[in-house]
């Protein structure tokens, strides 16, 4: 089992408030000022889920003597921001970067402070009115989201003071005392906690791990409440260091769906044992191997004599730059269907080799196929399936749920499932991993968003999906809440040029083109021809009863004067 000590002391403020920014209350004075702090207690743990163990200690010196390497703990008190008495709105992130509150450098590197969504950052300093404590506080400024502690450096230990607005307000009914303490690893959620904090006081919150801690998140379940941190303290105190090599980038072996890449062991070393211990590749092919096309990550894990885990990982790049080839069929030559003057005509697709094989055809079973644009490949599914179970449908067909990269690309999209008559479909747009914090399924970078006003919203506290609005933009939906998704795969096959096979070809020569596009992005034509020749004799029908004097008498013949006869050719 993993170890944890979350360490809590003393407790929060009382007051009621509605759902809006905390800055804006105090601003129109809606709120009355806080009571005095009293005598501190110890905060109740109602409830405790996850995968490591956990010990609740009462003060800050217990959790500074958890360190092994004390020195390693450095203290983000926050002063040198707007100064006493003063509560102001920063940016979205509190970070060396520096923002409206803090210069650049007044941050300690290696901790930011954000927030799941709202009017950024809020900062309390000293002796505001309302708030009677004697260091400043930072925190989301939004009732309806929460904090984030994001630790960008190697942690094991992390702790700070916390104020909760509205514990110990009794007309809460103790949920207004509720704050939920998640916790993240490399390796994702590591445990949850939900305290009960039922007086006035700020209350200590300190957490040791056993492996690097990444982020956390202070959230209040009902939504209703501002969670504020000061004096955070932070720093890697005995893990072992493990340092991987860096990112590699190669092309893909000519004739080979990828190429074959060898890498060094990462670097490792620890205070405490020697020799240092030895790392563990726990993700990843070995090295020597042959890494397909895509990003591939590579991932290691070292443990010390103590139990204590650190790990670390680097991405193989394989770029696919190998041109497919495409064979198109040959020459089709036709005599003209009869009184037509063309030819119906059916042919066959051109043959696609390529060293990393993909869609060969624009059609897959159970989808409608949408279209190929900028290089992908576009489905909608013909059955209904929730969150999770599109997701997992997109990687058995080879791709992913929709990702939307640009405008272009979202009216591409939107208006092809328009004119199949939907217009509620999923893309791969999520926050399953990390609430708040929207990714693609697919990896691509965000570059673009269209959230519809208000969105996204989390209502209900587990709105991890994303699907199209009736207007074309997006909102995030729960899990449970099926329909049909939009499939992307990379590559694909279109004919560019020419009456598709089946079409009646006029008399003539009609070119056909075709372009293949692999997931590298890399590009193929071929053209053939379709030849209808008129084969079909004309026919000539005489004016009126025709008699032999005639051509006699007018020698139409001889002269080549027909000014009384019709011809009838084929049309």
């Amino acid at each position: 089992m993993k170890k944890i000590l979350l360490l809590v002391l003393g407790l929060c403020l009382s007051m009621t408030v509605t759902a809006q920014n905390f800055s804006d209350v105090i601003a129109d004075e809606s709120v009355s000022n806080l009571p005095a702090i009293t005598t501190q207690t110890e905060a109740i743990v109602v409830n405790q889920t996850g995968r490591m163990a956990s010990t609740l200690i009462t003060d800050r010196p217990t959790f500074q003597a958890a360190c092994a390497v004390p020195p390693a703990l450095m203290l983000e008190d926050f002063d040198g921001g707007p100064g006493a008495g003063i509560i102001q709105t920063c940016g979205n992130t509190l970070s060396a970067a520096g923002d409206s509150c803090f210069p650049a450098g007044e941050i300690l590197p290696g901790v930011e402070i954000t927030r799941s969504g709202g009017a950024g950052v809020v900062y309390v300093g000293v002796g505001w009115s309302g708030y009677p404590y004697p260091e400043p506080y930072v925190g989301s400024n939004t009732f309806t989201t929460y904090t984030i502690i994001n630790l960008t450096q190697p942690t094991s230990q992390v702790g700070f003071d916390l104020i909760s607005l509205r514990s110990g307000n009794p007309a809460d009914g103790n949920n207004g005392g509720d704050i939920d303490v998640r916790v993240y690893g490399n390796s994702g959620l590591i445990d949850t906690y939900t305290i009960t904090l039922t007086g006035s006081n700020p209350s200590f919150v300190g957490i040791v791990g056993d492996e690097a801690i990444t982020r956390l998140e202070l959230q209040d379940p009902t939504g209703q409440d501002v969670e504020l941190v000061a004096n955070l303290e932070f720093g890697d105190c005995g893990l072992p260091m493990i340092v991987c090599p860096s990112d590699v980038v190669v092309d893909s072996t000519p004739g080979a769906c990828g190429a074959v890449v060898g890498f060094a062991p990462p670097l490792v070393s620890d205070d405490e044992d020697d020799p240092d211990p030895v790392p563990v590749q726990t993700a990843g092919l070995p090295s020597g191997s042959l890494f397909p096309v895509g990003i591939n990550v590579v991932e290691f894990v070292v443990t010390d004599s103590d139990g204590l885990t650190a790990t670390c990982s680097f991405t193989i790049t394989v770029n696919d730059v190998e041109a497919p080839t495409l064979t198109c069929t040959d020459t089709i030559t036709v005599g003209n269907d009869p009184g037509i003057c063309g030819a119906v005509v059916t042919f066959d697709p051109p043959v696609v080799n390529d060293n990393c094989p993909e869609i060969m055809s624009a059609d897959i079973p159970g989808f409608t196929t949408l279209g190929l644009f900028q290089g992908k490949t576009y489905y909608l599914s013909d059955n209904n399936f929730t969150g999770p179970g599109a997701f997992a449908d997109a990687i058995a067909n080879g791709g992913f749920v929709a990702t939307v990269t640009s405008a272009e690309v979202d009216t591409f999209i939107f208006n092809a499932i328009t004119n199949e008559g939907v217009n509620n479909s999923f893309i791969g747009f999520n926050d399953v991993a990390v609430e708040g914090t929207f990714v693609w399924q697919s990896g691509a970078p965000v570059t673009y968003t269209n959230w519809g006003g208000s969105e996204p919203n989390n209502s209900g506290g587990n709105e991890d999906y994303t699907h199209y609005r009736s207007d074309g933009a997006w909102n995030d939906i729960n899990e449970n809440n099926a329909r049909t998704y939009v499939l992307e795969i990379a590559g694909g096959l279109e004919q560019t040029a020419g009456l598709p096979s089946g079409s009646e070809f006029p008399v003539g020569t009609s070119t056909i083109e075709w372009t293949y596009t692999d997931s590298g992005g890399n590009v193929a034509t071929c053209t053939h021809e379709i030849i209808v020749e008129d084969t079909e004799a004309p026919v000539i029908v005489c004016e009126g009863d025709f008699q032999s004097q005639d051509i006699m008498l007018n020698g139409s013949f001889e002269t080549g004067d027909l000014s009384d006869w019709t011809a009838v050719d084929n049309p």
